[in-house]
């Protein structure tokens, strides 16, 4: 009888070992399966964004613009002030080199303008993208990041 007893108590033991071991391996599994999700997506702990978009935190401020607009039937003109963001601290002296060349393009994007293309809020965004690829026409790869229009007043 004595026997009876000792092999009772050894069946829980080896259903318990087998429970966790099973527990352990689902828990295992569950893992492995949510951080290979987790790399496929790029999301929670694999996000590249941070990585993939670059941080504008320098900016050259240009010198004030006056210009004449393209107004057929009055003369109209356009004074602004434009700050360029740009991401590595070296770069300002790529653009201080060709402030020149960035004022032209600049001039040249604006002038072709009239007062109801520039003065209407929602084509701004329009206008600073523009600026922007025409900049970045001078440089290879591109170093603006954003275009900041500081000041602005069309009379």
């Amino acid at each position: 009888m004595s026997d009876n007893i000792k092999s009772l108590s050894h069946k829980p033991k080896r259903k318990s070992n087998k429970i966790a071991i099973i527990s352990a391996l689902v828990l295992v599994l569950a893992a492995a399966s949510f951080f290979t999700y987790s790399y496929i997506t790029k999301s929670f702990f694999f996000d590249d964004k941070a990585e993939d978009e670059p941080v504008i935190d320098q900016v050259y401020a240009l010198d004030e613009f006056v210009l004449n607009l393209k107004d057929s039937n009055s003369r109209r003109y356009l004074k602004t002030k434009i700050a360029l963001g740009y991401e590595n601290k070296k770069d300002v002296e790529i653009l201080a080199e060709n402030n020149f060349q960035i004022r032209d393009v600049i001039i040249q994007t604006l002038r072709m303008k009239n007062a109801e293309e520039i003065m209407a809020a929602e084509k701004t965004e329009d206008l600073k993208r523009e600026l922007m690829d025409d900049i970045n026409g001078l440089f290879e790869p591109d170093l603006v990041l954003d275009i900041y229009i500081i000041d602005f007043l069309v009379q």
